[in-house]
């Protein structure tokens, strides 16, 4: 009897100790980008919560039908081109406007890897080769997973824009952008 009011003592203890536990060792941890590539992880650390990240226009860019050359749409893009930049992508971002992405822009074609972790919107992650063609779309991205959505193959640029773009504007793989930067 006092053998098992002592293993229902222990684990009452161990069910009101052990979240505590959890809160304390979890407060520690710093935030990770929303671009997992296969290099370093950011070491950046959240934003206050009432801090908003605004839009910061820096360039152009076209989405292009690949069989006509017709521009199919074109939006405002804030470039993403050193590795502190891309680690920090569109992490903390409350919202993203329809004529609004971000342009990653990297130094060579190679498979690429992004998650969604600390991105509070969906995306349509757009992988661009070297020649600026679209070889694959991630649509409508979950937010906040920490799946890896890999490129379907080598892309020096990627393209992210509000979830359902890509099927609202008919943009798909063999398409092609054209970019200007301010």
């Amino acid at each position: 009897m006092y053998i098992l009011v002592g293993l229902l003592l222990i684990s009452m203890g161990l069910y009101v100790v052990l979240p505590l536990l959890t809160k304390s060792s979890s407060a520690g941890k710093r935030a990770t980008s929303s671009t997992e590539r296969v290099t370093a992880p950011s070491r950046k650390t959240a934003p206050a919560a009432s801090e908003n990240i605004d839009f910061q226009k820096e360039g152009s860019l076209d989405f292009i039908d690949g069989e006509s050359g017709e521009v199919i749409k074109t939006v405002d893009i804030e470039i993403s081109s050193t590795d502190s930049e891309r680690d920090q992508g569109l992490m903390y971002r409350q919202n993203m406007e329809d004529g609004e992405a971000m342009l990653f822009i990297f130094d060579r074609a190679a498979t690429r890897a992004f998650w969604m972790k600390n991105t509070y919107i969906s995306l349509d992650i757009i992988y661009v080769d070297s020649d600026l063609r679209i070889v694959s779309i991630a649509k409508n991205t979950k937010p906040l997973s920490e799946q890896s959505v890999r490129s379907g193959g080598p892309a020096q640029y990627v393209v992210e824009v509000p979830g359902g773009f890509s099927d609202a504007y008919g943009i798909g793989v063999g398409d092609r952008i054209s970019f200007e930067e301010e």
